[in-house]
């Protein structure tokens, strides 16, 4: 599929067969879906399941792009049994948006695995590996304070130009919990 899927508000889900089924979006800089939190519209809610999410280029071609409008309410994405991979920005970027992401493969995105902020987390049993830019996972002033789960993963062989390469928590408190972060590069 390559149209780049948008969600405004509501509710969708997105259901493949693994390893079938994928997203690759076929425009320069665009990433492969977006969630936009619209003011005054229902709140914007994306499952994903069983899908790969491949190929956004350029520096803003993140696997999934979720923010919203300021006065909107915070959007959510859940990502389940997927593969975000090779993408030229994050495989998941989210600022002011609820992510979750379970058994998931994260790997060879240009910046960086999740790159989150200003939201909730959870991040469960996912293997997040070979991402560049700010490396594996960023967690950044998670809201409200002490939002993050992160539980069970593996983060390894990942490289960032920053001061961290494997997981980088700031602005908050976030917990890793039986997670094996290991063989990156800083």
């Amino acid at each position: 599929y390559g149209a780049v899927p948008t969600i405004a508000s509501g509710s969708v889900m997105l259901i493949g067969t693994p390893g079938t089924t994928q997203i690759d979006p076929t425009s320069a800089g665009a990433p492969a879906v977006q969630v936009d939190g619209a003011a005054s519209q229902p709140k914007a809610e994306l499952t994903i399941q069983g899908v790969t999410l491949i190929g956004a280029t350029g520096a803003t071609g993140h696997g999934i792009y979720c923010t919203k409008a300021l006065s909107a309410p915070a959007p959510s994405v859940t990502v389940v049994e997927s593969v975000i991979r090779d993408n030229g920005g994050a495989g998941v970027f989210g600022s002011n948006c609820d992510v979750t992401v379970r058994r998931t493969k994260v790997h060879n995105n240009s910046a960086g695995g999740l790159w989150l902020s200003q939201g909730q987390y959870t991040i469960t049993n996912c293997l997040i590996t070979k991402n560049d830019g700010i490396g594996g996972v960023l967690l950044a002033t998670p809201q409200p304070a002490g939002s993050t789960s992160f539980e069970h993963n593996t983060v390894y062989d990942n490289d960032s130009a920053g001061t961290y390469s494997g997981v980088e928590c700031s602005g908050g408190n976030s917990t890793l919990t039986n997670s094996n972060v290991s063989g990156n590069d800083k």
